[in-house]
């Protein structure tokens, strides 16, 4: 839930280059591709070719789905791979992640 306890939080990371599109059409491909990869090696190929670093969170109303503002982080430069955001108690969002050692604190208000 976000700071006001009516909305929600929905946290966002990465945008396909236009190789990473023709690539994910290509169910053959991956499946060699993944076949033949370690997978340190297939995720650097990902994060390095076929992705942007984006990190997006939306605030969100749940009950009809409506989007009410939208914070982006394009290139990474703050956050890595968001997970999730939530507000804390004094009025600040923790910004979690799936693969960094760190929480990113902002002050919204």
């Amino acid at each position: 839930m976000s700071g006001d306890g009516v909305h929600m939080w929905v946290a966002g990371s990465h945008v396909m280059t236009p190789v990473g599109f023709r690539v994910h059409s290509m169910t053959w491909l991956k499946r060699i591709v993944m076949g033949l990869l370690e997978y340190q090696t297939l995720f650097d190929l990902a994060s390095n070719l076929l992705l942007f670093e984006h990190n997006v969170v939306a605030k969100m109303d749940p009950q009809d789905g409506r989007i009410i503002e939208t914070y982006h982080d394009k290139g990474g430069k703050l956050t890595s791979d968001v997970s999730q955001m939530i507000t804390l108690s004094d009025g600040r969002c923790a910004v979690g992640s799936y693969s960094a050692d760190f929480i990113v604190l902002l002050d919204l208000q």
